[in-house]
């Protein structure tokens, strides 16, 4: 049975992660672009590795290795889904169960795939370029809005 010591405990505690996590956030966009590929293990290493650094067995202890772990948990987390997205692909139905995978992997939603954004896909994506005003080339057009192809090789 939970009592007003536990409930502050882990109130105390689970705000310190949170805190922790939006921390590591602000860390890791402060660093620099060229660390992109690296900078989340790296705080999740450096993070666990603090967190060890401190006695539990004092409340002060136990907060400092709350907010560490909130560090680790949250750019772990974040490195984990940057290496799981590019190469699982999102489930589009609207199950619940492709919701379910769509978060577990990391894709921030349902992605619904039509005829227009299929001929959009990825790979397609920098060759054509949508001018939301009706393009007129030289005199000759219906007016109506197209797609350029800004170039023609891949």
């Amino acid at each position: 049975m939970p009592t007003s010591s536990s409930l502050t405990e882990v109130a105390i505690y689970g705000g310190t992660g949170i805190a922790g996590a939006k921390l590591s956030d602000a860390i890791a966009a402060s660093l620099p672009d060229s660390t992109n590929s690296y900078k989340k293990w790296v705080i999740a290493a450096a993070a666990l590795g603090a967190a060890m650094c401190f006695n539990a067995s004092t409340t002060g202890g136990k907060i400092a290795q709350a907010g560490f772990v909130g560090m680790a948990v949250k750019q772990g987390s974040d490195a984990i889904s940057d290496a799981l997205v590019p190469t699982i692909a999102a489930r589009t139905g609207g199950k619940w169960t492709d919701k379910f995978v769509n978060a577990l992997v990391g894709h921030d939603q349902v992605v619904t795939v039509s005829a227009d954004t299929a001929k959009r896909s990825a790979l397609n994506a920098a060759m054509y370029w949508e001018s939301s005003e009706p393009v007129d080339s030289m005199g000759v057009g219906s007016g109506e809005p197209v797609e350029i192809p800004m170039f023609t090789g891949v």
